[in-house]
Protein backbone atom coordinates (compact mmCIF):
# COMPACT_ATOMS: atom_id res chain seq x y z
CA UNK A 1 0.00 0.00 0.00
CA UNK A 2 1.32 3.55 -0.97
CA UNK A 3 2.25 6.30 2.10
CA UNK A 4 0.14 8.09 2.85
CA UNK A 5 1.53 11.50 3.32
CA UNK A 6 -0.25 13.82 6.01
CA UNK A 7 0.57 17.19 8.18
CA UNK A 8 2.36 16.29 10.96
CA UNK A 9 -0.32 15.96 13.82
CA UNK A 10 0.09 17.64 17.54
CA UNK A 11 -1.10 14.35 18.43
CA UNK A 12 -2.22 10.41 17.65
CA UNK A 13 -4.83 8.67 19.15
CA UNK A 14 -4.88 4.59 18.78
CA UNK A 15 -7.30 2.55 19.41
CA UNK A 16 -5.97 -0.79 21.12
CA UNK A 17 -7.53 -3.97 20.35
CA UNK A 18 -7.66 -4.77 17.17
CA UNK A 19 -5.38 -1.51 16.30
CA UNK A 20 -2.19 -2.00 17.79
CA UNK A 21 -2.73 -5.04 19.75
CA UNK A 22 -3.81 -8.69 17.47
CA UNK A 23 -7.92 -9.13 18.81
CA UNK A 24 -6.66 -13.18 19.34
CA UNK A 25 -4.48 -11.77 22.39
CA UNK A 26 -7.36 -12.17 25.30
CA UNK A 27 -9.04 -15.25 23.86
CA UNK A 28 -6.43 -17.31 22.73
CA UNK A 29 -3.39 -15.61 25.60
CA UNK A 30 -4.73 -13.86 28.46
CA UNK A 31 -7.90 -15.74 29.47
CA UNK A 32 -6.53 -19.13 29.52
CA UNK A 33 -3.20 -17.66 31.11
CA UNK A 34 -5.76 -16.34 33.89
CA UNK A 35 -7.93 -19.76 34.11
CA UNK A 36 -4.31 -21.66 34.70
CA UNK A 37 -2.48 -19.36 36.69
CA UNK A 38 -5.29 -18.28 39.33
CA UNK A 39 -4.27 -20.70 41.46
CA UNK A 40 -0.60 -19.96 41.89
CA UNK A 41 -1.46 -16.30 41.89
CA UNK A 42 -3.88 -17.18 44.78
CA UNK A 43 -1.76 -19.26 47.03
CA UNK A 44 1.45 -16.79 46.71
CA UNK A 45 -0.29 -13.26 46.96
CA UNK A 46 -2.64 -14.73 49.38
CA UNK A 47 -1.43 -12.53 52.11
CA UNK A 48 -1.23 -9.47 49.96
CA UNK A 49 -4.26 -6.98 50.95
CA UNK A 50 -5.22 -6.37 47.32
CA UNK A 51 -5.93 -10.34 46.70
CA UNK A 52 -8.06 -10.63 50.07
CA UNK A 53 -9.70 -7.63 48.68
CA UNK A 54 -10.44 -9.26 45.27
CA UNK A 55 -11.53 -12.26 46.98
CA UNK A 56 -14.28 -10.57 49.16
CA UNK A 57 -15.39 -9.01 45.83
CA UNK A 58 -15.43 -12.20 44.37
CA UNK A 59 -17.34 -14.13 47.05
CA UNK A 60 -19.91 -11.45 47.41
CA UNK A 61 -20.38 -11.57 43.21
CA UNK A 62 -20.57 -15.53 43.51
CA UNK A 63 -23.29 -15.73 46.00
CA UNK A 64 -25.52 -12.69 43.52
CA UNK A 65 -24.80 -15.02 40.95
CA UNK A 66 -26.22 -18.16 43.05
CA UNK A 67 -29.15 -16.25 44.35
CA UNK A 68 -30.16 -12.98 42.56
CA UNK A 69 -29.24 -14.10 38.93
CA UNK A 70 -30.69 -17.85 39.33
CA UNK A 71 -27.39 -19.14 38.40
CA UNK A 72 -27.16 -22.13 40.49
CA UNK A 73 -24.19 -23.28 38.76
CA UNK A 74 -22.31 -20.63 39.78
CA UNK A 75 -19.69 -22.15 42.41
CA UNK A 76 -19.79 -19.90 45.55
CA UNK A 77 -16.41 -19.28 46.72
CA UNK A 78 -16.14 -20.03 50.92
CA UNK A 79 -15.62 -17.50 53.53
CA UNK A 80 -11.53 -16.94 54.17
CA UNK A 81 -12.59 -16.10 57.34
CA UNK A 82 -14.21 -19.19 58.69
CA UNK A 83 -12.49 -22.15 56.36
CA UNK A 84 -9.67 -23.50 55.80
CA UNK A 85 -7.05 -21.60 53.32
CA UNK A 86 -6.70 -24.41 50.47
CA UNK A 87 -10.40 -25.02 50.66
CA UNK A 88 -11.32 -21.24 49.64
CA UNK A 89 -8.68 -20.59 47.04
CA UNK A 90 -10.17 -24.05 45.50
CA UNK A 91 -13.59 -22.35 45.29
CA UNK A 92 -11.86 -19.27 44.14
CA UNK A 93 -10.61 -21.18 41.09
CA UNK A 94 -13.37 -22.82 40.70
CA UNK A 95 -15.37 -19.78 40.42
CA UNK A 96 -13.37 -17.96 38.50
CA UNK A 97 -12.68 -20.84 35.60
CA UNK A 98 -16.49 -21.22 35.34
CA UNK A 99 -16.84 -17.28 34.87
CA UNK A 100 -14.33 -17.15 32.13
CA UNK A 101 -15.44 -20.30 30.28
CA UNK A 102 -19.47 -18.55 30.67
CA UNK A 103 -18.19 -15.61 29.49
CA UNK A 104 -19.25 -13.52 32.48
CA UNK A 105 -18.60 -9.79 32.65
CA UNK A 106 -18.52 -8.15 35.38
CA UNK A 107 -15.93 -5.39 37.97
CA UNK A 108 -15.21 -8.18 40.31
CA UNK A 109 -14.00 -10.29 38.14
CA UNK A 110 -12.26 -7.70 36.02
CA UNK A 111 -10.06 -7.34 39.44
CA UNK A 112 -9.08 -10.59 39.38
CA UNK A 113 -7.96 -10.49 36.17
CA UNK A 114 -5.90 -7.14 36.72
CA UNK A 115 -4.26 -9.27 39.74
CA UNK A 116 -3.12 -12.60 37.92
CA UNK A 117 -1.66 -10.22 35.07
CA UNK A 118 0.21 -8.05 37.29
CA UNK A 119 1.42 -11.19 38.93
CA UNK A 120 2.18 -12.88 35.75
CA UNK A 121 4.05 -9.82 34.34
CA UNK A 122 5.62 -9.71 37.83
CA UNK A 123 6.72 -13.27 37.41
CA UNK A 124 7.58 -12.70 34.28
CA UNK A 125 5.39 -15.27 32.60
CA UNK A 126 3.43 -12.97 30.08
CA UNK A 127 4.17 -10.52 27.96
CA UNK A 128 1.67 -8.70 25.76
CA UNK A 129 1.33 -8.60 22.06
CA UNK A 130 2.15 -5.72 20.03
CA UNK A 131 2.62 -5.52 16.58
CA UNK A 132 5.61 -4.67 15.50
CA UNK A 133 5.12 -1.29 13.17
CA UNK A 134 3.30 0.07 16.29
CA UNK A 135 6.20 0.03 18.34
CA UNK A 136 8.34 1.64 15.74
CA UNK A 137 6.21 4.07 15.02
CA UNK A 138 5.19 5.04 18.49
CA UNK A 139 9.36 5.30 18.96
CA UNK A 140 9.26 7.77 15.51
CA UNK A 141 6.45 9.43 16.17
CA UNK A 142 7.45 10.07 19.87
CA UNK A 143 11.05 11.19 18.64
CA UNK A 144 9.69 13.45 16.42
CA UNK A 145 7.25 15.46 19.18
CA UNK A 146 3.76 14.27 18.52
CA UNK A 147 2.09 13.02 21.52
CA UNK A 148 0.31 9.45 22.03
CA UNK A 149 -2.50 8.37 23.24
CA UNK A 150 -4.68 5.23 23.59
CA UNK A 151 -8.43 4.90 24.19
CA UNK A 152 -9.73 1.41 24.54
CA UNK A 153 -12.63 0.01 26.56
CA UNK A 154 -10.35 -1.43 29.10
CA UNK A 155 -9.10 0.32 32.12
CA UNK A 156 -6.67 2.54 32.56
CA UNK A 157 -4.57 0.23 34.22
CA UNK A 158 -4.81 -2.23 31.99
CA UNK A 159 -3.28 -0.48 29.56
CA UNK A 160 -0.79 0.72 31.40
CA UNK A 161 0.57 -2.87 32.10
CA UNK A 162 -0.54 -3.68 28.43
CA UNK A 163 2.24 -1.20 26.86
CA UNK A 164 4.94 -2.03 29.78
CA UNK A 165 4.99 -5.49 29.15
CA UNK A 166 5.00 -6.43 25.49
CA UNK A 167 7.09 -8.60 23.24
CA UNK A 168 8.81 -5.70 21.74
CA UNK A 169 9.62 -4.54 25.41
CA UNK A 170 8.38 -1.34 27.85
CA UNK A 171 6.45 0.86 25.36
CA UNK A 172 4.39 2.49 28.53
CA UNK A 173 7.05 5.58 28.41
CA UNK A 174 6.03 6.76 24.93
CA UNK A 175 2.39 6.76 25.78
CA UNK A 176 1.05 10.09 27.20
CA UNK A 177 -2.36 8.69 28.61
CA UNK A 178 -4.43 6.07 28.34
CA UNK A 179 -8.46 6.76 27.92
CA UNK A 180 -10.97 4.23 28.85
CA UNK A 181 -14.37 3.95 27.79
CA UNK A 182 -15.87 4.02 31.56
CA UNK A 183 -14.23 7.88 31.97
CA UNK A 184 -14.78 8.94 28.56
CA UNK A 185 -17.68 6.96 27.19
CA UNK A 186 -17.51 4.26 24.01
CA UNK A 187 -15.66 4.94 20.81
CA UNK A 188 -19.16 4.86 19.43
CA UNK A 189 -19.97 8.58 20.63
CA UNK A 190 -18.99 11.88 19.25
CA UNK A 191 -19.19 13.05 22.81
CA UNK A 192 -16.31 10.88 23.85
CA UNK A 193 -13.87 12.27 21.72
CA UNK A 194 -15.10 15.65 22.17
CA UNK A 195 -14.18 15.12 25.80
CA UNK A 196 -11.45 13.05 24.49
CA UNK A 197 -9.57 16.62 22.89
CA UNK A 198 -10.63 18.32 25.67
CA UNK A 199 -8.43 16.57 28.33
CA UNK A 200 -5.83 16.87 25.56
CA UNK A 201 -6.10 20.10 25.30
CA UNK A 202 -5.28 20.23 21.19
CA UNK A 203 -8.50 20.99 18.72
CA UNK A 204 -9.33 17.76 17.51
CA UNK A 205 -8.52 18.96 13.91
CA UNK A 206 -4.85 18.72 14.62
CA UNK A 207 -5.21 14.94 15.60
CA UNK A 208 -5.62 12.16 14.44
CA UNK A 209 -7.74 8.47 15.22
CA UNK A 210 -6.57 4.93 14.29
CA UNK A 211 -8.82 2.40 14.64
CA UNK A 212 -9.69 -0.67 12.79
CA UNK A 213 -13.47 -0.42 13.28
CA UNK A 214 -15.61 1.72 11.23
CA UNK A 215 -18.33 2.15 13.72
CA UNK A 216 -14.95 4.01 15.71
CA UNK A 217 -13.63 6.14 13.12
CA UNK A 218 -17.68 7.75 12.25
CA UNK A 219 -17.79 9.42 15.47
CA UNK A 220 -14.03 10.45 15.78
CA UNK A 221 -14.63 12.50 12.35
CA UNK A 222 -17.57 14.16 13.15
CA UNK A 223 -15.68 15.60 16.41
CA UNK A 224 -13.21 16.76 14.15
CA UNK A 225 -10.29 14.07 13.99
CA UNK A 226 -8.83 12.59 10.80
CA UNK A 227 -9.71 9.20 11.09
CA UNK A 228 -7.10 6.61 9.37
CA UNK A 229 -8.11 2.68 9.62
CA UNK A 230 -5.68 0.05 9.58
CA UNK A 231 -6.55 -3.32 8.13
CA UNK A 232 -5.23 -6.07 10.14
CA UNK A 233 -5.89 -9.99 9.71
CA UNK A 234 -8.89 -10.11 10.99
CA UNK A 235 -11.07 -6.92 9.30
CA UNK A 236 -9.26 -8.14 6.02
CA UNK A 237 -12.76 -8.11 4.59
CA UNK A 238 -13.19 -4.30 4.60
CA UNK A 239 -10.97 -3.96 1.70
CA UNK A 240 -14.09 -6.12 -0.11
CA UNK A 241 -15.72 -2.80 0.19
CA UNK A 242 -16.34 -0.56 -3.12
CA UNK A 243 -15.18 2.71 -1.40
CA UNK A 244 -14.19 3.21 2.18
CA UNK A 245 -14.78 7.06 3.51
CA UNK A 246 -11.65 7.46 5.46
CA UNK A 247 -7.86 6.97 4.65
CA UNK A 248 -6.77 3.59 4.65
CA UNK A 249 -3.33 1.59 6.19
CA UNK A 250 -1.69 -1.74 6.10
CA UNK A 251 0.13 -0.63 8.92
CA UNK A 252 1.45 1.95 10.67
CA UNK A 253 4.66 2.56 9.11
CA UNK A 254 2.45 3.54 5.58
CA UNK A 255 1.71 7.20 7.50
CA UNK A 256 4.06 9.73 6.01
CA UNK A 257 4.03 12.99 7.84
CA UNK A 258 5.17 16.42 6.48
CA UNK A 259 5.38 19.95 8.46
CA UNK A 260 2.55 20.45 10.67
CA UNK A 261 -0.98 21.49 10.86
CA UNK A 262 -2.01 25.12 10.43
CA UNK A 263 -2.59 26.61 13.50
CA UNK A 264 -6.76 27.86 13.71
Amino acid sequence: MPLINLPKPVAILCDVEGTTTSIRFWPSVLAPFIAETCRPCLEEWWSRPETQDVLVLLRERSFVEWRDMCDPSCPVILDPDNDRREAVIESAVSNIRYQISNRKHNDELKSLFLLVWLYGYEKDLLRSHVYGDVQQAFSKWNSNGIRIFTYASGSTLAQQMLFSRTLHGNLSHLIEYYFDADTYGKKVHTKSFRLVAEKIAEPPTKMIFISDSLEELRPAKLAGFTPILVIRTHNQHLMQEEKLPFLVINSFADINFMGSFETN
